[in-house]
């Protein structure tokens, strides 16, 4: 009868060299992390040039918000975090420049800061913004938000913002998209306030060098 003697030392390679297998696998089919910018949107009608020295900021956003990755709401209570698909930059940041890149082309302004502006800079109007919800559902994008307009005293203008848009697709391509042109219809009708107010509440001159900060909201989302 013929009997063969197992090698430890060799069993415990091939194991070993299984695992590495395995792991190898688990690595070459792990999804690639993707990151997303919205572009600006152009403006439905050649702007009229209007003679402001405008502050974007500071955009702040309710707390959910506040991370890399793009939020999608599954049901009335449930939310779901994108572990692979994120924002390319901050989302306050991004929103803040988006706005500024928009209501430049819809207001012909040629001077326009982000906050937190130098202090050289000299702006008439500081826009602050608080978004207390931007997210997609199954097939639409929503974008909820406060804006006002302050001078040096107090707020010129408040408003809120509610908009809804349709997506082009189940991609997240098809979803940034949908957001860019939410976060364009927030800034028509910004754009739209000032050319309506601009005779009575908006006035250039108020120069104001600082950018006044604005308490976070207490909304608890």
């Amino acid at each position: 009868m013929k009997t063969t003697t197992k090698n430890p030392w060799l069993a415990k390679l091939s194991w070993a060299t299984l695992a590495i297998t395995l792991l190898g696998g688990c690595a070459t089919t792990s999804k690639p992390i993707n990151h997303y910018l919205m572009s600006p949107i152009a403006p439905l009608a050649a702007p009229s040039p209007v003679n402001l020295a405008l502050g974007i900021g500071p955009v702040t956003l309710a707390h959910y918000l506040r991370r890399q990755n793009i939020v999608a709401r599954e049901s009335p209570t449930r939310v779901r975090i994108a572990s692979n698909d994120r924002w390319a930059a901050p989302l306050d940041a991004h929103l803040s420049a988006l706005l500024a890149t928009n209501l430049r082309r819809r207001l012909g302004l040629s001077r326009i800061s982000t906050f937190p502006w130098p202090q050289a800079a000299c702006v008439d109007y500081q826009l602050t913004v608080h978004v207390a919800r931007f997210i997609y559902d199954a097939d639409r994008v929503h974008l909820d938000a406060r804006w006002r307009f302050l001078d040096n005293q107090s707020s010129v203008v408040a408003e809120h913002f509610s908009g809804i848009e349709e997506r082009c697709g189940p991609d997240y391509d098809s979803i940034v998209d949908a957001m860019s042109r939410a976060v364009g219809r927030l800034s028509d009708e910004i754009a739209e306030v000032i050319h309506r107010d601009r005779s009575k509440s908006f006035r250039p001159g108020v120069c104001s060098t600082r950018g006044r900060a604005e308490p976070p909201s207490a909304d608890p989302g």
